[in-house]
């Protein structure tokens, strides 16, 4: 599998704690120090501990696409409020804060990649966005390239 066989992507690391030496990290799960390209080397995943850091979307993509190979889709659907919904605030301002706070416009990245030259629909969540909630818009592009992957199977 592709996954295993080519050099490793830059994964920068940004969820874990500084310490003052250039280049070494404390694991926020086991504590332990490590080296960023020693983390960087074990796809984001703590050596000590086996900790798992959050990927972002792109280097999941990255990580499983052939390079170059991923062609996003239906990136200009934007979510509504057919229902006017509110809980603690209005939805249309919690998709802004999230579109803001996670540098994404959904819960999903949806497209056509090959992996081992094999052509594949590909869905990431980002987790940052609303904490990769199903809203309409994450269903309409699953949906959609799921009839797509069946129409060319």
């Amino acid at each position: 599998m592709r996954l295993f066989s080519r050099s490793k992507p830059k994964i920068k690391v940004e969820s874990t704690k500084r310490d003052g030496f250039s280049g070494w990290l404390k694991c926020t799960h086991c504590q332990e120090m490590i080296h960023a390209n020693e983390l960087q080397e074990n796809l984001n995943c703590c050596p000590k501990c086996d900790y798992h850091y959050r990927l972002t979307t792109e280097e999941r993509i990255e990580l499983l696409a052939d390079e170059g190979s991923f062609e996003p889709m239906w990136d200009g659907l934007k979510a509504g409020d057919p229902l006017s919904f509110v809980d603690t605030e209005a939805y249309p301002k919690r998709l802004e804060d999230a579109e803001a706070k996670s540098g994404a416009k959904e819960a999903i990245t949806v497209g056509i990649c090959t992996i081992d030259g094999q052509k594949t629909a590909l869905g990431v969540f980002n987790f940052n966005f609303m904490g990769g909630s199903m809203g309409s818009v994450v269903g309409e592009k699953l949906t959609r390239l799921m009839e797509l992957a069946l129409e060319k199977k």
